[in-house]
């Protein structure tokens, strides 16, 4: 069983890693949602090269390591269930009819982008903080639930531990997006039905309709992530308060620990990312054999952009409709 999850993680880590490069080598991605997701998909990153590590080679890590170790598979992984309720909660602010944010569209951005990080950042951070005092503070009572990490395995040694400083929190943020989820399809029919009207109208209410499907494309994308994620930590959290694992466990930590290939299945492995990402090579390919061939080696650490990826750039952001978000 274990071997199987540390094998699976290790296939999935190249996979996110991959995900965050594309992510991050595309400047039509870097935008709210896709920010957002690759702090997600980091988060997940460390946790799972943490978790397949342990997997694999526990035994051989001493314990002052496999202490540190499991604080920070505990708050990677919350954060990473944190990140995701941001997505959901981004999702379902464009459905839910409340009123925007007030100016442009970049400023509401980046400061819908600070509270996200306050959130997703700052309630692991405490989580973390209460479990480091309740480890290492003296006076602590000896009928209070410590962490005791790293004593036994290199995570929480008590169930009772990993359900109040793990398990509980992640329960939590799988409630929220349950229940945002749920309210966001209630309105899904009804917006779908606009999305029609709106596409037989005008070009300025065609450019209103395809924005609209792109948030309806987004909302099914994070949908079949989180219910994924939701079900296979529900199915975590039953398999770690159970005895001998069946092959049905075996199956559901493989499926758990082989993520990131549906991350990256689901994100990037679409042709209109693929497309962008072949362009964005190509271009640079291209301007590098221009500056070998010219003798000008200095051309990129002077700072001034080749015209082809001038043009590219230009052509990525000459329609304002262009589906370049998910």
């Amino acid at each position: 069983k274990f071997y199987l999850r540390g094998a699976g993680m290790f296939i999935s880590v190249p996979c996110l890693l991959v995900t965050l490069i594309v992510y991050a080598l595309l400047p039509q991605l870097n935008t709210l949602h896709g920010k957002s997701l690759m702090c997600y998909i980091s988060c997940l990153t460390v946790g799972y090269l943490c978790l397949a590590t342990l997997q694999v080679f526990e035994t051989y890590i001493p314990m002052a390591i496999c202490s540190t170790i499991g604080f920070v598979i505990q708050f990677s992984m919350l954060t990473s269930f944190f990140w995701l309720n941001v997505l959901c909660f981004d999702i379902w602010w464009v459905f839910s009819g409340l009123m925007p944010l007030r100016g442009s569209q970049q400023e509401t951005e980046r400061f819908k982008f600070l509270l996200y990080s306050l959130y997703a950042w700052g309630c692991p951070s405490v989580i973390l903080a209460i479990s480091l005092i309740m480890e290492f503070a003296p006076g602590i009572p000896v009928s209070a639930i410590r962490p005791e990490m790293g004593i036994t395995i290199c995570f929480f040694k008590e169930k009772d531990a990993k359900l109040l400083y793990f398990y509980l929190p992640i329960g939590v943020v799988v409630y929220l997006n349950v229940f945002m989820f749920i309210t966001t399809a209630l309105r899904f029919k009804s917006h779908s039905k606009s999305v029609k009207k709106l596409q037989r109208g005008d070009s300025r209410r065609h450019c209103q309709a395809k924005n609209s499907t792109t948030d309806l494309q987004r909302f099914s994308i994070y949908l079949k992530l989180f219910v994924v994620m939701g079900i296979n930590w529900v199915f975590e959290l039953f398999s770690s308060f159970t005895a001998s694992p069946s092959i049905f466990w075996v199956i559901v930590d493989l499926s758990n620990g082989l993520q990131g290939v549906l991350i990256l299945y689901m994100f990037v492995c679409k042709p209109p990312i693929v497309r962008q990402v072949r362009e964005r090579l190509s271009s640079r390919s291209h301007s590098f054999s221009q500056d070998k061939s010219s003798g000008r080696t200095n051309y990129c650490a002077s700072g001034r952009v080749p015209n082809v990826h001038r043009k590219v750039s230009q052509q990525s952001t000459a329609s304002s409709c262009e589906d370049t978000e998910i």
